[in-house]
This record gives C-alpha cells, structure tokens and sequence, in this order.
C-alpha cells in the first residue's frame, strides 16, 4: 500500500505543477466558499436542454392529444420556455438562443405557424418594444439561428432517401 502511494505521488505533484501554470489551483484546496458555491450553478445550464426537451415532448404529446397545430401550441411553448429563462433558467440570452434553435427547425420542417409562434414576442412585450434597449441581445439571437441550422443540416446529413 505504501509503495503504491510513494509512485503516485510524483505523478500527483507533475499534475498540481501543470495546473499552477496554468494559472488553476487545487480543486478544494485553498478555494473559497464563493468559488465553490459557484460550480453548481455553473452545471445548472445542462438543466436548460433538458427542460427545452420535455417542452418539446408535452408540445407533441399535446398536438398528438387534442390535434391543435403546432403554431397554436408553439406560442404556449414559447411563453413557458420565457417564462423559465426568466425565473429558473439563465436569462434572456439562453430565452434567445433556444427560441433561435427552435425557429430554424421549425421552418426548416415546413412547420410556418410555429416559426412565427416562435419569435421572441414576449421578450418585445417586455420590453415595451423598445429595440433600441433589447439590441444588446440580438446577437444571441443570432447563435440560436445558427445553432438550429447546424442541427438541421446535421439531421439532413444523417437521413437517408
């Protein structure tokens, strides 16, 4: 037993020697508890898709149920998806990106009523349709659009005729 720990050490010690260089310290050496109260939250954006998808799960399941159409059901998706960003979530930002997402899969499947049902209408309402304080955001805007265009070419590209 002793032996074994005696050869790991030198490689424990080459690890803490790359990791002061690049400029990170012990894992729970030394940190403050601000720091690693910081780490959950830092994994609660995985919570975001996850939430994303059983949005889209109840959508279908509620399309499927009471036969309404997509873009009848996309403008509660996306006042739920808003609503979520804004109190659980993480933001306006991620609102953008995942509304962008979900967008560009909506047309790209030819689904024309739940695109327009997916513009970020409640972030306007909000902000009492003053663009000029919401042009900060639209850039994230932009990532969701390119984000759910990589998606659906990547579909694409895996679906055979």
């Amino acid at each position: 037993m002793q032996q074994t720990r005696t050869q790991a050490q030198p490689v424990l010690s080459a690890l803490k020697l790359l990791r002061a260089r690049r400029g990170g310290g012990e894992i729970f050496e030394g940190a403050s508890a601000a720091a690693l109260a910081q780490r959950p939250l830092q994994y609660f954006a995985m919570w975001d898709g996850l939430v994303g998808l059983g949005l889209w799960g109840v959508g279908a399941l509620w399309v499927r149920r009471f036969a309404w159409s997509w873009g009848v059901v996309g403008v509660w998706l996306n006042l739920l998806w808003f609503i979520y960003q804004n109190e659980l979530g993480q933001g306006w930002l991620f609102y953008l990106r995942g509304v962008g997402l979900a967008f560009v899969l909506a047309a790209g499947y030819r689904q024309y009523g739940l695109a327009w049902a997916l513009l970020p209408w409640p972030l306007f309402l909000v902000g009492r349709f003053e663009v000029q304080m919401l042009w900060p955001y639209f850039p994230a805007w932009g990532e969701g659009l390119m984000l759910g265009a990589v998606f659906y070419l990547l579909v694409g590209l895996f679906k055979r005729p």
